[in-house]
């Protein structure tokens, strides 16, 4: 799982500005109830997308917005 994590993550850390903050942003919504960092670190985000559930759900967003297979 942290492999599959490791590749969402750096999808999203290779996206170019405004998009990479705005998918974090999202992200670190989806992951935490709690007030977060404007812009959490890539280990944060890892660790947040250990979690299957989340993780399907921004891999789906990330194909749908890049048409990636």
């Amino acid at each position: 799982m942290v492999q599959r994590a490791a590749t969402v993550a750096g999808m999203v850390f290779g996206l170019a500005e405004p998009w990479r903050s705005r998918f974090l942003e999202l992200i670190a919504q989806y992951a935490c109830e709690e007030s977060t960092p404007a812009t959490p670190s890539e280990e944060e985000v890892l660790a947040w997308l250990c979690d299957e559930e989340l993780n399907e759900r921004v891999r789906l967003m990330l194909r749908s917005w890049t048409h990636a297979e």
